[in-house]
């Protein structure tokens, strides 16, 4: 695949969708067979949130088989998506 691993971070997006290159990227790059992570980091935020729902919406329509987890709470939340060869990492 064209990427294994991609980080979901940075300065504050749009108040409705922050970080939204993230979905275009999924969307535009994804070939079947591909397997990757994603690392989305502040989900407590609304914009992003959004976005997130988003990325769910396109793996979904691309029937990309996915798994994710909310379980990485602190200060703010980082959500970890990822495909089939990756299914451990929602498991730590």
């Amino acid at each position: 695949g064209k990427f294994e691993l991609l980080l979901a971070d940075g300065p504050l997006g749009s108040p409705d969708y922050g970080r939204y290159n993230i979905v275009e990227i999924v969307d535009e790059m994804y070939e079947e067979g591909d397997e990757f992570m994603i690392l989305f980091d502040d989900c407590n935020r609304a914009s992003e949130q959004h976005t997130f729902d988003d990325l769910l919406h396109v793996m979904e329509t691309k029937g990309i088989k996915h798994y994710f987890s909310k379980d990485f709470d602190g200060l703010k939340n980082v959500y970890v998506i990822v495909t089939e060869k990756y299914k451990w990492l929602t498991t730590v």
